[in-house]
């Protein structure tokens, strides 16, 4: 019975409020630094890279990687040269490269 006073007691308008206000991606319980470091982390890397279709990696293989080199953009910068380069290699393989 409890739980049904639960749901009964609910603001619907609140929860639908912290949905909107919510990115809904992995990285929603980030601390507010470490947030920072992955937003810096990805304009800086992608400044080297260049844009999606030039370095063929998009901003959440970048998110990616630095989350999983704990924002560390020099690793992060490495290992996405690596997966470039694998990527490439891939699509010469299937033909698809002019």
């Amino acid at each position: 019975m409890s739980r049904h006073r639960f749901v009964r007691n609910i603001d619907i308008n609140e929860e639908l409020e912290d949905d909107a206000i919510s990115d809904g991606g992995e990285y929603e319980d980030l601390s507010q630094e470490d947030y920072d470091q992955l937003m810096n982390g990805l304009a800086h890397i992608r400044r080297m890279l260049g844009d999606e279709d030039h370095s063929r990696l998009t901003d959440a293989d970048i998110k990616e990687a630095l989350y999983h080199y704990y924002f560390d953009v020099e690793q992060a910068t490495n290992w996405l040269l690596e997966e470039q380069q694998r990527r490439l290699a891939a699509q010469e393989r299937k033909g698809e490269l002019p």
